[in-house]
């Protein structure tokens, strides 16, 4: 081959190579190897057959040498060629570039002519070359797009059949949705929670006052019975009545006799001589919520306790907890609920406004 050809050659090979697929590259390279040997073999064939063909010079190119001497070509016709060794010859008065040939109409057309079958083998082996490479890539290509495919396929078919994400491919998990935010709500409804119009039921208020009675041992089954038991005392217990008997009070079978107390006793107000009640405080927590209700104190207030108190405006009772507890509130007392848990009621004959809350911290 000559020197043009070889260069085209070589950067054909460079210019494929980068785009060998990572799994074929090793291949495709050694193949491109064998090809570059398999020229350079041809080329030297040639250069061989060349150098062995002997034509007479043309007698029309006007060279003043010998019949059947070599001549150079084109420009140095008429300077006879120079033996270096055996197998060599070049100009001895022209340019080394132009080697020794026999006379004809162009330079090097012998030797051209009979490269043209060597070009045009490597020539279909390159072109043999690309189109695998192109094969190759069109391959990968096509199994990526398989393999989405098939993830949502899979993706789509674990849904369906509802598979524990710790069950599925790396690939494919998603975390599970934040939970939902539970909203505070009242205390469902419950038989312990009703009393009449009357009572002037306040669901989530604990009310104040002087004390009547000790309410963690006097323990009805609804807020209607409750409200029952203040007005027994407020009919009965007046001053000056004495420790007379109000009211004979039910609890889980056992009837227990209640009496008129003397004094009556609060947080705010200190003790004191005992009036009749007009207002109430009822635990209603059923037992599968707990049972409970939260105070700010050192008890333990659970359901059913019956606190029977007197204020002196009933129309509008102080509550020293209503509504929900405030956040500061409940930092400081961390075992509170979101929700005041007691309701209460007053005796009041017209409608009754809660003054409050006034929390005690």
């Amino acid at each position: 081959l000559g020197r043009d050809q070889l260069d085209r050659l070589h950067f054909r090979i460079q210019q494929a190579a980068p785009t060998a697929p990572a799994y074929d590259l090793t291949m495709v390279r050694a193949s491109k190897a064998m090809l570059v040997i398999l020229g350079l073999s041809l080329a030297l064939l040639v250069g061989v057959r060349v150098a062995s063909r002997r034509r007479p010079p043309n007698p029309n190119s006007g060279s003043r040498a010998a019949p059947g001497v070599p001549m150079c070509w084109p420009v140095c016709r008429s300077a006879p060629c120079q033996q270096v060794s055996r197998s060599t010859s070049v100009c001895a008065a022209c340019d080394s570039s132009y080697a020794c040939h026999p006379a004809g109409p162009s330079r090097h057309a012998a030797a051209r002519a009979s490269e043209a079958p060597g070009v045009e083998l490597v020539g279909n082996l390159l072109r043999a070359a690309q189109l695998r490479e192109a094969a190759v890539a069109q391959s990968i290509q096509d199994a990526g797009a398989r393999l989405a495919s098939a993830r949502a396929n899979l993706s789509r078919a674990a849904a369906l059949l509802a598979v524990p994400p710790r069950q599925l491919p790396l690939a494919l998990r998603r975390p599970p949705p934040p939970p939902a935010a539970t909203p505070i709500s009242v205390l469902p409804p419950n038989p312990a929670t009703y009393a009449d119009a009357s009572c002037h039921p306040m669901a989530h208020a604990g009310y104040s006052g002087g004390s009547l009675n000790w309410g963690m041992s006097f323990k009805v089954a609804s807020a209607q019975e409750c409200c029952t038991a203040c007005r027994a005392h407020a009919a009965t217990c007046i001053p000056g009545a004495g420790a007379v008997a109000y009211l004979n009070r039910t609890w889980h079978g056992r009837v227990v006799q209640e009496h008129c107390a003397k004094e009556m006793s609060s947080n705010e107000l200190g003790t004191h001589a005992a009036q009749p009640c007009n207002v109430f405080v009822y635990c209603p927590t059923p037992l599968s919520e707990g049972g409970l209700c939260w105070s700010n104190d050192v008890w333990n207030h659970t359901s059913g306790e019956c606190w029977l108190k007197h204020q002196p405006r009933p129309e509008r009772p102080h509550a020293g907890a209503y509504g929900a507890y405030p956040s500061g509130y409940r930092k400081k007392h961390r075992t509170a609920p979101p929700l005041v848990q007691w309701m209460s009621g007053s005796l009041h004959t017209g409608p009754a406004t809660v003054d409050g809350p006034h929390w005690h911290w």
